[in-house]
């Protein structure tokens, strides 16, 4: 679930909190029956606010990797664009058409299901060749 949808709806992140909280509980229940109510509240409240911290330290790092990368990305087109006369297609679209700009959001949207498309076919493929490996790995 994208957290922006528990940020915008307090209701849900409060029916998520209450759904850990119960599974907490169960399991708090077959290691250490012998907690009190208090007890197992406080050690639910120090694992949430660890079990939050790790989350958004994981979700940190991976929007540092993404932007890494799309650093990268920008790099790898400005110098595409540098190398490409104008004359020459940048990028051709399944459909035939030109894309000069990749990074242009109205072609993007205009063409993103051709290249979706695409890849489609090129997983299905992929798929069929990996499932073929394993089935004669397995004979």
């Amino acid at each position: 679930m994208r957290p922006t949808l528990r940020e915008s709806n307090p209701a849900l992140r409060a029916a998520l909190a209450d759904e850990l909280q119960i599974l907490f509980r169960e399991i708090q229940k077959r290691r250490h029956p012998d907690l009190s109510k208090d007890g197992w509240m406080e050690l639910f409240r120090i694992w949430l606010e660890h079990y939050l911290a790790k989350c958004e330290f994981e979700l940190a790092a991976m929007r540092e990797r993404v932007a890494g990368i799309d650093r990268e990305r920008l790099k790898l087109f400005a110098k595409l664009r540098e190398t490409t006369s104008r004359r020459q297609e940048v990028f051709t679209c399944r459909c035939g058409a030109v894309i000069a700009d990749p990074l242009d959001p109205e072609q993007m949207r205009i063409h993103s299901p051709h290249f979706h498309a695409a890849s489609l076919d090129r997983t299905y493929e992929g798929i069929k060749r990996w499932r073929n490996h394993a089935r004669r790995r397995v004979e």
